[in-house]
């Protein structure tokens, strides 16, 4: 039976504070990226962002199916501190998972075409984690024709949801992380295999 997308349903703590996040997205290239709050000694609030350009994105066909798959190597995030960044894909399970994996729900070829024209808003798979799987719906838009056309999308989530404790230093006296974690992705239509920009999938 196809699984259709679901509505959109995300784990938010405030829809504001997606919007005022801002990922300077290196240019011309398919990327993710991950954003946090950390409290700093009680009192300094900061929001790291990690940006990971070694993603592989890819559209699976099967007959009238279509999913969305995308493969994130865990020790690939640049957050600006190689020490965090080391610690985040001790976090994510790299020695268990290297990759970080998302599958979109099956969705039919017209289904998949409303998403590249920037018809539908919400994009529902599972994303796992460290040999886990766990249910995310990401709001999605679309911008762009052709080759550069980028397919953008955001989710307000936390880190419970994905069963991780959040971050801390010398338990938490020093730095903790809020059980706040916004997920990003900015992909190029011309870097997903398997799709051919303004004509479709390859078969």
């Amino acid at each position: 039976m196809i699984k259709l997308l679901l509505p959109l349903f995300i784990f938010m703590t405030s829809s504001a504070a997606l919007a005022d996040v801002k990922i300077n997205w290196p240019e011309g290239k398919s990327a993710v990226a991950w954003h946090t709050v950390k409290k700093m000694f009680f009192l300094k609030t900061v929001e790291p962002v990690g940006i990971n350009t070694e993603i592989q994105a890819e559209v699976i066909t099967t007959g009238d199916i279509r999913m969305i798959r995308v493969l994130i190597p865990v020790d690939k995030f640049d957050s600006g501190e190689p020490s965090r960044d080391k610690d985040v894909a001790k976090m994510l399970k790299g020695d268990v998972q290297p990759n970080l994996e998302f599958t979109s729900l099956e969705m039919t070829t017209a289904q998949f075409t409303e998403i590249t024209k920037g018809n539908l808003q919400a994009i529902s798979g599972i994303l796992k984690i460290g040999g886990q799987e766990y249910p995310v719906d990401f709001s999605i838009s679309v911008a762009g024709a052709g080759p550069d056309q980028i397919i953008d999308g955001s989710i307000i989530t936390t880190y419970s949801h994905f069963d991780i404790k959040p971050p801390s230093v010398a338990g938490g006296l020093i730095t903790k992380a809020k059980d706040e974690l916004n997920l990003y992705f900015h992909i190029f239509a011309k870097d997903v295999k398997g799709y051919i920009p303004g004509i479709g999938v390859r078969n």
